[in-house]
């Protein structure tokens, strides 16, 4: 991680008429369609890397960034079990560049 001005990250997820950014809880009984929206500043060349035990949910179809500013949406379908997601940005390379923080899903 790279402490620059010039990149950014912004992660909300959209659910039931709610919505929750990097930090927030967002409520997700099971069965609920959760759309995340990931903008990435400044990091053409990378690609944004999910962690935390509600990936496996998430249907990311094409992880690469290659705009300056860009913005990608992928659902992610709820379970009905407490779970959360972080979105973080590696380089070309693998090194992590933009780090996350999760949002957290309750049923």
């Amino acid at each position: 991680i790279a402490g620059t001005g010039d990149r950014l990250l912004v992660v909300r997820a959209q659910a039931n008429g709610a919505s929750a950014q990097m930090g927030d809880v967002l409520s997700a009984p099971a069965g609920t369609k959760v759309v995340v929206e990931v903008r990435v500043v400044g990091a053409p060349g990378s690609s944004i890397s999910l962690a935390g035990d509600g990936a496996r949910l998430a249907g990311l179809p094409d992880p690469k960034i290659s705009g300056a500013d860009q913005t990608v949406s992928f659902d992610l379908n709820a379970d009905g079990v407490r779970h959360w997601l972080r979105v973080d940005v590696r380089n070309a390379n693998g090194k992590l560049i933009l780090l996350g923080n999760p949002i957290y899903l309750r049923p």
